[in-house]
């Protein structure tokens, strides 16, 4: 990022950098296509990569992906204030009723879901550096993925040859900091998921309502997925991934 900042508008230290260093390069391009037939006519066989080089590959990846997906948030955010803000100017320039009559401008909708972009890649990078650190199998006992990407559950969905959806509570109500229900929500929930997790098909009580004056509400989903997709996706050899997705609307 430094060196992009330096360099920025300079064409002539890109061209050079894209020219002198091959990684920037790919085996299919015209440019290497012919340094291999001006060569001995046979290409470079590729040192193989270490552990330690994917590892490293896989960390930037998703340092990358986290730096994309924050400046993304950032023009959300600031395109739903712009939207705000001209709705602030509207109300006070036309009154309410003149405002009914104008057509929403169909931004800001919601934040954009990142989970979207490079699906398989960020679980893939993800997933092996977990491994890498034994974050999987701390106690010997299956994991439990939770995601808030819709998109992640989705693609999880669409790759397994069996899916089962053990647990979908939505809307559910959230008991938030100051809620007096909040520490019994949260038992009902806990013992929800699980019951859920360890296939029991029996009849669910859902948490509790109460009129608290809690606002906000949210999905609570555990699904189960199977077939060698998505095991290998994880590098788990469990019959089935557990997988919960949590969104708050």
């Amino acid at each position: 990022m430094a060196w992009v900042k330096v360099n920025r508008g300079n064409e002539n230290n890109l061209r050079g950098l894209l020219k002198n260093n091959p990684y920037f390069t790919s085996d299919s391009d015209l440019t290497a296509i012919k340094s291999q037939i001006r060569g001995a006519g046979e290409a470079a066989e590729k040192p193989e990569k270490t552990g330690k080089d994917i590892l490293l590959r896989d960390l930037l990846f998703l340092r990358m992906a986290r730096q994309c997906d924050l400046e993304n948030e950032s023009i959300d955010i600031q395109l739903k204030n712009i939207d705000t803000a001209g709705s602030r100017m509207l109300s006070a320039l036309l009154g309410e009723e003149g405002l009914k009559n104008m057509a929403p401008s169909g931004r800001g909708e919601g934040i954009t879901d990142p989970g979207a972009v490079m699906t398989r890649e960020r679980i893939e990078a993800w997933s092996r550096c977990m491994i890498h650190h034994g974050g999987f199998r701390p106690a010997g006992e299956s994991p439990l993925f939770v995601t808030t990407s819709e998109a992640v559950a989705d693609y999880l969905e669409t790759i397994s040859s069996d899916a089962i959806n053990a647990l979908d509570i939505d809307p559910i109500k959230v008991h938030e900091n100051d809620c007096e229900n909040k520490t019994g929500w949260r038992q009902q929930v806990f013992e929800q998921l699980i019951s859920a997790a360890k296939g029991d098909t029996g009849r669910q009580n859902y948490p509790f309502e109460g009129e608290d004056g809690c606002l906000l509400s949210g999905q609570i989903k555990l699904s189960l997925f199977s077939g060698n997709n998505v095991r290998d996706l994880f590098n788990l050899k469990d019959k089935q991934i557990r997988v919960c997705l949590i969104r708050l609307k």
